[in-house]
């Protein structure tokens, strides 16, 4: 589509990579950066990743420390601090939202309008829900 310019990257408002951290150890640096440096500057980066939460922290911590308005979302957020964090995100306080794998299922942010996945999940059931 891109090659067919039936896309342009300089409108995309968000960019979701899921499997970030697989993408970056399979070596998918270069082209990641390549696609993000012609998306606009001002669009909001969801990263999801199947990653225990301390290595999401991680990678939260360190988009910080670069100026990235950032939070993390998994599985040891309370229920309350999920829904905190989904509405400023949803409201644009933030501008990344860093995700483990138990948040890329069900999460409804109705300005999202396309989600691409990095790969298929191993089991069937799995990829279901991340794509539903």
């Amino acid at each position: 589509m891109l090659k067919m310019k039936a896309l342009t990257r300089q409108r995309a408002t968000y960019l979701v990579l899921d499997e970030a951290d697989r993408m970056f150890d399979l070596g998918f640096e270069p082209q990641i950066r390549s696609i993000v440096g012609q998306i606009r500057p001002d669009r909001q980066t969801l990263l999801f990743s199947a990653t225990m939460p301390p290595a999401v922290d991680e990678i939260e911590s360190q988009l910080a420390q670069k100026g990235f308005k950032v939070t993390a979302l998994h599985g040891d957020n309370e229920q309350a601090s999920r829904m905190d964090i989904l509405q400023k995100f949803n409201s644009g306080i933030y501008h990344v939202l860093v995700a483990a794998d138990v948040a890329a299922r069900g999460l409804d942010i109705k300005s999202i309008k396309s989600f691409v996945n990095f790969d298929i999940a191993k089991d069937m059931d799995m990829h279901v829900h991340r794509i539903a």
